[in-house]
């Protein structure tokens, strides 16, 4: 899959970085690395913004159910006391 990305920006990236012609760099092999590193970085970045989003959905289904983190912790009083 990531060759049709490699096919379709080596001439865009060999505009922006005109150091990776084919003359030192034979078959793109320079642009696929940097296709594939890009490609492999949003990856991450989508799995890390979906399980914060998961953790996020989860702690706010948590409290609406009443439960919390914080559960052994006694509540703080309002300040008023009934001595």
């Amino acid at each position: 899959m990531w060759y049709y990305y490699v096919k379709n920006f080596s001439p865009k990236v060999r505009k922006a970085f005109p150091y990776l012609t084919p003359e030192r760099f034979p078959h793109n092999w320079a642009v696929a690395e940097m296709v594939k590193g890009y490609i492999a970085g949003t990856r991450k970045e989508r799995h890390r913004q979906a399980r914060e989003d998961e953790e996020a959905r989860d702690t706010m289904s948590a409290n609406k159910t009443g439960h919390s983190s914080d559960a052994g912790e006694p509540e703080a009083s309002s300040g008023s006391s009934s001595r």
